[in-house]
């Protein structure tokens, strides 16, 4: 999602309030615990996308 909306590492980590190493390791492995409905939110509007698909792709579903 984050390459189809050309955004960077650090772009998309920002849009999700968090840091650049935490959004490398969702990325790489999915997340572990819940993420903030701010986080989601706000990651799917930078993305363009549904805040289910980006929850949906965070959980590597």
């Amino acid at each position: 999602m984050r390459f189809a909306a050309g955004l960077s590492v650090a772009e998309a980590a920002v849009a999700a309030h968090v840091s650049v190493d935490t959004f490398k390791r969702w990325e790489a492995v999915g997340v572990r615990r819940a993420v903030s409905p701010r986080a989601v939110e706000s990651l799917a509007a930078a993305l363009g996308a549904d805040e289910g698909d980006v929850s949906a792709a965070l959980r590597g579903s």
